[in-house]
């Protein structure tokens, strides 16, 4: 992240679940990037996780937006 913070989540939970299932196919994954505009982690298909409850997960801590 920006102000340095940097981590592992562990998101083996939601493979194969729901939208998640993408994530099973073969070289799926591997897509991943950070959106543009979003700055969150993305995959194809308009499938992401937001960064800002990525930080919390890896910090412990609430994000406050402005």
């Amino acid at each position: 992240f920006s102000d340095g913070v940097h981590g592992q989540v562990d998101l083996a939970h939601l493979v194969g679940r729901g939208v998640f299932v993408a994530w099973e196919e073969p070289g799926f994954f591997e897509q991943v990037h950070i959106g543009a505009e979003s700055q969150s982690v993305t995959w194809p298909g308009e499938l992401d996780l937001d960064s800002l409850v990525l930080y919390q997960a890896i910090t412990g801590q609430a994000v406050r937006v402005a």
